[in-house]
């Protein structure tokens, strides 16, 4: 009996101690919180995982051709807002062009308001000197001949001089029209010198304009040039009748 029971034991410690014995896995004791951790871990990145994949494969479109699509809808928007840039620029400039035209405009009108305003002002004195050489209206029969209301002014940046002046002639009754030239005679300063031009010259195209016949009176203008770089600094214009002086008159400017 008892032979039989050491022959038990040593074929168990064989079994146990043996190359054949069962392997033994030694594992570190982890706690319950560090267990419980992982296994949440591994959970959410299961469903994230899964989540995904449902995405890639329930969307019909791949991330290149999403790319592709945004890019081309967003150069479409650029391609609209540069066409209504170029809208917006054009009329802006269309209204600054019209913007010129009305500044354009005003400046013109009133240049125009200042020359009638002066014309007006001009004939009034006209009108008071005619009335003076009417008979019986204040003004004698017969009489001297007269220049008067002359006027010279620069016409614009160029060199050309604007004159008009009122000539007047009393005749009497049957007498005939006075018959003469109207010559001027017009200081310049050209750098240092004074120099004195004769208008209308010997060779000048419209000499024949200052030939004049007047019977009452006569309002006379014209445009006389000088030198370029010369400035007139009087004039004096004088009527001549068979060589003799009959009226002048001097304007300074």
């Amino acid at each position: 009996m008892a032979l039989a029971g050491a022959a038990l034991i040593r074929r168990r410690l064989r079994e146990r101690f043996s190359i054949t014995a069962p392997r033994v896995a030694v594992r570190p004791h982890l706690p319950w919180p560090w267990r419980i951790g992982g296994l949440l871990v591994a959970f959410i990145v299961g469903v994230a995982g899964g989540a995904w994949g449902y995405a890639w494969h329930s969307t019909p479109r791949t991330p290149a051709v999403a790319l592709a699509s945004d890019l081309q809808a967003w150069q479409a928007r650029v391609t609209e807002l540069e066409a209504e840039v170029a809208t917006l620029r054009q009329s802006s400039g269309t209204a600054e062009s019209s913007l010129n035209i009305e500044r354009g405009a005003q400046v013109q009108l009133a240049q125009q308001l200042r020359n009638a305003e002066r014309e007006n002002a001009g004939l009034k004195e006209d009108l008071a000197f005619f009335e003076g050489l009417v008979p019986g209206a204040g003004g004698a029969e017969g009489g001297p001949t007269r220049i008067t209301r002359l006027k010279v002014e620069r016409d614009g940046a160029t060199n050309q001089y604007r004159f008009r002046m009122l000539i007047a002639v009393q005749t009497g009754r049957g007498q005939a029209p006075f018959k003469g030239t109207l010559e001027m005679s017009v200081q310049t300063r050209q750098g240092d010198r004074d120099v004195m031009i004769k208008v209308p010259s010997s060779d000048a195209p419209d000499v024949a304009k200052y030939r004049l016949e007047i019977r009452n009176f006569l309002r006379k203008e014209g445009v006389f040039s000088v030198p370029p770089g010369a400035v007139v600094t009087k004039v004096e214009a004088r009527l001549v009748q068979d060589g003799a002086i009959k009226a002048q008159q001097e304007f300074t400017l």
